[in-house]
C-alpha cells in the first residue's frame, strides 16, 4: 500500500489527466488515497470485497454461481453507457426502454456518485450513464418506446423473523475484524460465529485490536 501512496502522489505531481484505478490490500488505508488522489483516483480493495463476499455466499447458497456469471466473460456482464435520448426521463420510464437489457442503476456525472436501484423518479441528467446488464457492450439498443405496459398490482410480501445463524469460519484473514462485524450487522440478535484455526487465543485478541487501530468485538 505504501508504494500505491508513493505511485498516486507521483501522478497527481505530473501534468496526467486520467482516470486511475488503485487497488490497496487494506481498506483502512483507502482514505488516505482517496486524499491525494481526489477525484482522478478510485481506489480497490480486493482483499476487503472478497472478504465480504465471502460472508455473503456462505449466508445464501447459490450466490456465488450468481455473481461469477456476472462478473466473468460469459454470459451477461454491467455496462455505463449514456443516452442522450433518454436524458430528461425518469428512471422508472426508462426500464422497458432496452429489449436486450436490465437497467439497474445510474453513474451520476454531476453528482460524482453511482446509484444501484434508484428511485423510481430519479430523473436522468445531461451527461449521467445508465447502468445496465447485458451480454455484451453492442448487443443493445434503446427501443422506440413502443412496448404494452400491464397494469397490475404487487402482491403482499409477507414479513418474517429472521431466525440466528450459526457460522463456522475456518482460517484466519488479517482482516478478520472487519469481517466479524460486517457479518454482525447482518445476522439477527443471537447468532453465533465459530473461529476454527491454528492462530493462539492471545494473539488471536492482539490481532483482533491490530494494534489498537480497531475497536474490541
Amino acid at each position: 500500500d505504501s508504494r500505491m501512496v508513493r505511485q498516486v502522489l507521483s501522478l497527481k505531481g505530473s501534468s496526467l489527466k486520467a482516470h486511475v484505478v488503485v487497488e490497496m490490500q487494506d481498506v483502512d488505508n483507502r482514505d488516505l488515497v482517496n486524499m491525494i488522489g481526489q477525484d482522478m483516483v478510485e481506489v480497490i480493495v480486493a482483499h476487503d470485497v472478497i472478504g465480504r463476499l465471502m460472508i455473503q455466499c456462505a449466508r445464501a447458497p447459490g450466490l456465488a454461481h450468481v455473481l461469477e456469471n456476472m462478473m466473468g466473460f460469459e454470459g451477461a456482464e454491467f455496462y455505463l453507457k449514456n443516452w442522450p435520448e433518454l436524458e430528461g426521463k425518469k428512471f422508472s420510464d426508462i426500464t422497458c426502454r432496452f429489449d436486450d437489457a436490465i437497467p439497474i442503476g445510474l453513474k451520476r456525472i454531476q453528482h460524482n456518485e453511482i446509484l444501484l436501484n434508484p428511485a423510481n423518479d430519479m430523473l436522468i441528467e445531461e451527461g449521467d450513464e445508465i447502468m445496465v446488464l447485458a451480454e455484451d457492450d453492442d448487443s443493445y439498443e434503446v427501443n422506440d418506446g413502443t412496448f404494452p405496459i400491464k397494469h397490475t398490482t404487487l402482491p403482499q410480501i409477507e414479513k418474517y423473523a429472521q431466525p440466528p445463524e450459526k457460522m463456522l469460519f475456518c482460517g484466519w484473514r488479517r482482516d478478520m475484524s472487519d469481517m466479524i462485524k460486517d457479518l454482525e450487522s447482518s445476522v439477527a440478535v443471537g447468532s453465533e460465529l465459530w473461529l476454527f484455526n491454528t492462530v493462539e487465543m492471545a494473539h488471536r485478541n492482539e490481532m483482533l485490536l491490530d494494534k489498537g487501530n480497531k475497536e474490541e468485538l
